[in-house]
């Protein structure tokens, strides 16, 4: 008999924990941190890999033109006016 594998608590596992995503800056990227953040508050930080364009910064780039973006419109509604706030306290743009 195979005893029973243990379930895996996410929402444990991603408590405080610092993780990175790639891909942000792309829709299916804009969808998995939207999920994450939707389902999973309570992560620590999320380090965000965003490619800089001409003229500007990975902060610039995806405050300003990832976060607008209607894959998060989930925590637009979630959170209000109080999606920036969450969201600076979450992911810190990596230049890459």
């Amino acid at each position: 008999m195979n005893a029973a594998s243990p379930l895996i608590d996410l929402a444990e596992a991603f408590r405080g924990r610092e993780i990175m995503v790639t891909g942000v800056t792309g829709f299916l990227g804009k969808v998995a941190l939207t999920m994450l953040l939707d389902r999973y508050p309570e992560v620590g930080k999320v380090h965000v890999l965003v490619r800089p364009r001409a003229g500007g910064t990975a902060g610039e780039r995806f405050f300003n033109k990832v976060v607008p973006s209607p894959p998060f419109d989930p925590l637009r509604n979630k959170y209000g006016s109080g999606l920036d706030a969450f969201l600076r306290s979450k992911c810190f743009p990596l230049a890459g």
